[in-house]
């Protein structure tokens, strides 16, 4: 490391005959090059530091450049680094639970290297902890004061605060956590923690980029009226998720009085996990012109009325400029999913519902597609598949469910159905020629632009009727019989 040799492979140089630029950049280099793993550029630099004198005051005299930080992890003697070095930025990271034979004393040892650490509030730079209950009675006393320089919040509740496989008590943030300021703070991640007073920290978020809630418990409720005003000063904001625990979230009044939208400017990828009516009341008061991507998981219901989400993704205006071309239905053990891409600015929509019956998914589905049809006047393309599927689960699906499911996709040209689900669909298009009056559903022709059908493992004589009915029509339907036929009707289309 101390030495190179030179083309010639004739002279030997010495590295400290570089200037101090040079090395500096040497450096950098080292730093961004192994920026992928965490742990290089926080703890890599104190081994350069002791190579030379001269290499340690380049380092020290450029530690905002090379970005220097102190971690403080597991098995890293926390008090002496703190004592030892320069008083550089602080990381705080004990996301990965020990999990040793030394059990409470390893976890004991842990939270007083935490402690340590936070007691330099204004170091602190970035917070990545998995939360017992031990060391949240801490944490809720320290964190009482504002953390000035901290600009990414991780915590996670720990499986390892109960024993014997009882019930886990609820983490809860108290009221005044950072004293309800974070100013620099950029994301924040809590994962199963209770923190209601939430909306009033996020009012003084102005730089947060990323806010990601999961598995919300009930007692860390939050109305979708007070997440509104909570997001309304996050105007830098690109991504949002927020996932509940239980189907038990849900608002108390499904009314909310009008009032003003809020812009969310910068959002570009939204992720929800929860009731319909949640979504529903949030989305109504937000508007999102850069959103490209959406992951929407709703717990399975009875009865879906989702007409704001709708709406709301109508105000996007990428879709607007590029609206979804492709869809692929997927129906699995415990879960049904309809996914909508637009090629052309690389945005998705993933609506999904967890529930278990084939009927059950295909409807539902079919209720929240009713009611977003705009949303599907470009998907060109329509694909149908399934994962493992719940044994019996032929037993309560009817044809004319299929049918429902189709119907608002009145662009669609090619249409693919996999294996098992093949012959319902089938049996379903067949039911279209035999009577008259199946040939309308709910007062419209169903797939009335389709051009090519491929169904997997499915003789032509399976959809006979139908085709016949489309020809005599005047719009004929290619029966398709193998995969590569239906990709290269995909591109001529």
């Amino acid at each position: 490391m101390r030495t190179y040799i030179a083309k010639t492979g004739r002279q030997a140089a010495k590295i400290d005959a570089l200037p101090d630029n040079v090395l500096l950049e040497v450096f950098d280099f080292c730093r961004r090059y192994h920026y992928d793993l965490p742990a290089l550029p926080i703890s890599g630099w104190n081994k350069l530091v002791h190579v030379c004198h001269k290499w340690r005051q380049i380092i020290f005299a450029s530690s905002r450049r090379l970005n220097l930080e102190l971690l403080c992890t597991i098995g890293t003697p926390v008090r002496t680094n703190l004592g030892y070095w320069p008083a550089f930025p602080i990381v705080v990271d004990y996301f990965v639970r020990n999990d040793d034979d030394s059990g409470d004393d390893a976890a004991s040892n842990d939270e007083d290297d935490i402690i340590a650490a936070l007691e330099h509030r204004d170091r602190v730079r970035r917070i990545e902890i998995i939360v017992t209950a031990s060391l949240l009675g801490k944490l809720a006393t320290i964190m009482q004061e504002p953390f000035t320089e901290l600009t990414y919040l991780r915590l996670s509740s720990s499986s390892s605060s109960s024993k014997g496989g009882g019930v886990l008590p609820i983490l809860r943030l108290p009221s005044g956590f950072l004293c309800g300021s974070a100013p620099h703070v950029q994301h924040i991640s809590l994962d199963g923690i209770s923190f209601p007073e939430l909306p009033t920290l996020l009012s003084s978020a102005s730089n947060l980029r990323s806010l990601k809630l999961d598995k919300i418990p009930q007692t860390g409720y939050i109305s979708p009226e007070a997440m509104v005003d909570g997001l309304a000063a996050l105007t830098m904001l690109t991504t949002l998720s927020l996932r509940f625990q239980s189907p038990a979230s849900r608002p108390t009044q499904r009314r909310p009085p009008p009032r003003a939208r809020i812009a969310l400017p910068s959002l570009t990828f939204f992720e929800f996990h929860g009731v319909s009516e949640y979504l529903e009341d949030l989305v109504a008061h937000i508007d999102a012109p850069r959103l490209a991507s959406s992951n929407i998981t709703y717990f399975n219901q009875l009865v879906f009325q989702t007409p704001q989400l709708g709406q709301w993704l109508s105000r996007a205006e990428n879709l607007q400029v590029a609206p979804f071309e492709s869809a692929y239905l997927g129906c699995g053990f415990n879960k049904v999913d309809v996914q909508l891409r637009s090629s052309r600015v690389q945005s998705y929509l993933l609506l999904r519902v967890l529930c278990r019956n084939l009927d059950w998914q295909v409807y539902a589905i079919a209720q929240l597609l009713g009611q977003s049809v705009h949303l599907l006047s470009g998907v060109h393309h329509l694909s149908v598949g399934e994962a493992a599927l719940r044994p019996g689960w032929r037993e309560h699906m009817h044809h004319a469910d299929w049918l429902e499911l189709f119907r608002p996709f009145v662009a669609v040209r090619t249409l693919r159905v996999c294996w098992q689900l093949a012959g319902h669909v089938a049996f379903a298009l067949d039911d279209i020629a035999q009577a008259a009056a199946a040939v309308v559903v709910a007062g419209e022709e169903v797939l009335p632009c389709l051009h090519a059908l491929y169904l997997e493992d499915q003789p032509a004589t399976a959809v006979e009727r139908f085709a016949a009915l489309r020809r005599r029509c005047g719009r004929p339907v290619t029966i398709l019989g193998n995969p590569d036929d239906f990709f290269r009707a995909q591109l001529e289309r």
